[in-house]
């Protein structure tokens, strides 16, 4: 009976390694390099993530099943929002952890159970801590274009516990709708009657593709700040998040392909202190020079309200106005062995809190001022398995 469950189960995953070096000033601080998701040290070799994933999947013959992510490195620190450049082994506040502290290395990235029910051309019910299906880049590196993830993947929830409900209408056609307990939180424990909720529609033809998500409901876990309490929101205020995303794909030819993202995100509410829009257009395209070699472009534009600064974990308020411009090249060395570098440029052009700091700036009452800009090189190795 082991064996043959076993044969059932799918196990798969990655191991991924970088060296990041930021263009700085001698002045400028180290530790950061302006709200990068997971490549945060100015000039820093990284564990950036080891996966290990076990899928049984869902079909007509076996009606149940599961799904688990495990990940370690600085990925699981990034979500798990600890301090960058401290040992895996410490807390976020410093200092050797307890045996007994719960404050793992290990991030459990997902973890639910499946069924697929027989009703018309079946519906599939993921009950648990999931992956979102909103937007187009991913936590695992090797699906996306970039190295990096762009200013607009900060912008769309990551993972979410709750009922996800999925169905496809055709071949081509599917819909699907959620109940989560947070908008952006992975939280396994909600401390209220107030909920996320969760739709898309997607299309996915041979050269064309398009999906439009939309998540509402609330959010504890942006920073936003409450009328009520004075501090951030909980479970008990109304501080509310809607995102809206939408995500056209094409396959223009064997060798080219490419994406385009818009997301509006607004925050609301009653007991909201700072209300707000942000909205931001991504588009992304690859070359297939050949099977091994590949050439990806991304830029992004974004035009944020006070809140956003709030939900980078700023205290900065005002208008923020951002552009990115990406490149990568990446080179498969073996069929499992892949080598990517990459260039990024970042250009603030609303001078707030937001790109590297520096350590000595004139006249600055905070001890940091703000870069209008920065250039970042990394170098990444992954190997899937």
């Amino acid at each position: 009976a082991v064996g043959h469950f076993l044969q059932q189960v799918d196990v798969s995953g990655l191991v991924a390694a970088s060296y990041n070096h930021r263009f700085i000033d001698d002045r400028d601080a180290n530790l950061f390099i302006g709200n990068s998701f997971r490549h945060q040290n100015a000039d820093s070799f990284s564990l950036d993530q080891l996966w290990l994933t076990l899928d049984k999947p869902v079909n007509e013959e076996s009606r149940g099943g599961f799904h688990a992510d495990i990940l370690y490195g600085e990925s699981a620190r990034a979500m798990r929002n600890s301090s960058i450049g401290s040992p895996l082994n410490q807390n976020v506040g410093g200092g050797e952890r307890d045996e007994d502290d719960s404050w793992d290395d290990i991030y459990l990235f997902g973890a639910y159970a499946s069924y697929l029910a027989p009703i018309g051309n079946g519906i599939r019910f993921d009950l648990g801590k999931r992956p979102t299906l909103m937007g187009v880049e991913r936590i695992k590196t090797n699906l996306n274009y970039n190295v990096t993830q762009g200013r607009v993947f900060e912008l769309i929830p990551i993972v979410n516990t709750g009922l996800l409900v999925e169905t496809n209408i055709t071949d081509e056609l599917s819909i699907a709708a959620g109940v989560f307990n947070d908008v952006y939180a992975d939280t396994s424990v909600d401390d209220s009657r107030h909920k996320a909720y969760f739709s898309q529609i997607a299309y996915k033809g041979e050269m064309f593709g398009f999906k439009v998500d939309s998540m509402v409901g609330k959010n504890s876990a942006s920073g936003l700040q409450s009328d009520f309490t004075g501090g951030d929101c909980d479970g008990n205020t109304a501080c509310k998040t809607a995102v809206l995303d939408a995500v056209a794909t094409a396959q223009l030819s064997d060798a080219l392909e490419a994406w385009f993202q818009f997301a509006w995100v607004r925050h609301f509410g009653n007991g909201i202190l700072r209300q707000g829009d942000t909205h931001a257009f991504a588009t992304a395209a690859r070359y297939h020079v050949t099977e091994d070699t590949s050439f990806a472009t991304r830029f992004e534009y974004l035009r944020a309200e006070n809140d956003f600064h709030v939900a980078q974990g700023t205290d900065d308020s005002g208008q923020t106005e951002v552009f990115t411009a990406t490149f990568t090249g990446a080179q498969a060395l073996t069929d499992a062995l892949t080598l990517r570098a990459e260039l990024r440029y970042d250009r603030n052009f609303s001078g707030r809190r937001f790109l590297a700091q520096d350590n000595e700036p004139d006249g600055a009452s905070d001890g940091l001022s703000n870069r209008d800009h920065q250039i970042a090189a990394i170098a990444e190795l992954y190997y899937e398995f």
